[in-house]
């Protein structure tokens, strides 16, 4: 198969929670984001007004919880960032089965925020490097 445009299926997948807005995420969330990661609003942004990819940064809000799954709310809750995770837009750092019906998982929910101040990120370009020369005497 020749493509001559690369596709982000990981944006894709995530377009499956396109507009959601709910007590689980840290804030009111503005989509589409970028590459299917939604955006954090902040007080008093303009949601309509068009942003520079340069003046948004990566923000990850860690999370840990013990689940009882024998438990409709917990287990409901539980499958929410199960379904985030395996979709791509959350992120599993660590998941221990404790026995009895019970999970302790440890994830980062990702977003994107605006750069304090309105500060542009600053694009790491390298100058040419030279190759190290350790033969020279």
């Amino acid at each position: 198969m020749d493509l001559k445009f690369k596709i982000n299926f990981a944006a894709d997948a995530i377009l499956k929670f396109q507009g959601e807005q709910n007590d689980w995420h840290p804030g009111i969330l503005v989509w589409p984001g970028i590459d299917g990661i939604p955006m954090l609003k902040d007080e008093g942004q303009d949601s309509g007004a068009p942003l520079d990819p340069r003046q948004l940064f990566m923000f990850m809000d860690f999370k840990a919880r013990i689940f009882d799954l024998t438990d409709e709310a917990d287990h409901k809750y539980y499958t929410w960032v199960c379904d985030r995770i395996v979709n791509g837009w959350f992120i599993m750092y660590h998941r221990e089965s404790l026995g009895q019906g019970k999970i302790y998982l440890e994830w980062v929910q990702r977003y994107l925020k605006v750069r304090p101040g309105g500060r542009m990120a600053t694009p790491n370009i390298p100058e040419k490097q030279k190759p190290l020369d350790i033969l020279q005497i």
